[in-house]
């Protein structure tokens, strides 16, 4: 992925910071829910003392609310504020305050219907889900988006790339790779053990 920031405010597309810790990472493939067609997700939780990806994210909120004002208003008169609509941008303090995972922390719900782009932190391409996975820190590009459906209006945000940058504590559970398999149990009858 591009080492490159979007840091102007003309952009609903930026990489975040490499504080970024992935939560709920369905990377490697789809997932549907609640009867949804599925989708590539993740949790993207981010310190509130990570003040410089914050500030892209809110820029890149408003960004996304200027340039899409038409869809927000829809058939009405007046555009919605932001006060108004669904926002991306959640105080995890607030809306998860027995997860500490969440303490002291934002976060943003990014999805995509394609597969987005995986990197380990060598820079090539990662095939591995052992080596990215919730817990895990990533620098992600994401876009915002504004969206009206059924009277329900918002800004969403769309998952585009993750390349990890760190290691984490696994959330929920923990990571499995091949060489847990491997022990050093002998059997003499190894060809047989079904019959």
């Amino acid at each position: 992925m591009a080492n490159t920031n979007v840091k102007n405010n003309d952009s609903a597309t930026i990489v975040t910071g490499r504080r970024t810790r992935l939560s709920y990472a369905n990377l490697f493939e789809p997932r549907g829910f609640d009867g949804k067609d599925p989708q590539y997700s993740v949790s993207l939780i981010i310190s509130k003392d990570d003040k410089y990806t914050l500030n892209l994210i809110r820029n890149a909120i408003k960004v996304a609310y200027d340039n899409g004002a038409h869809t927000l208003r829809g058939n009405g008169r007046v555009t919605p504020s932001m006060n108004e609509i669904n926002l991306p941008l959640n105080d995890g303090d607030k809306k998860r305050p027995n997860d500490p995972a969440y303490a002291n922390a934002y976060y943003i719900n990014a999805k995509n219907k394609q597969k987005p782009k995986l990197y380990d932190v060598d820079d090539t391409e990662c095939l591995d889900r052992s080596v990215i996975y919730s817990g895990c820190y990533a620098k992600c590009k994401v876009s915002f988006y504004t969206y009206n459906q059924k009277g329900n209006k918002g800004i969403a945000c769309s998952l585009h790339g993750v390349q990890k940058v760190a290691d984490g504590e696994p959330l929920g559970g923990n990571v499995t790779t091949v060489d847990d398999f491997k022990t050093d149990e002998d059997y003499e009858d190894d060809a047989d053990f079904l019959n």
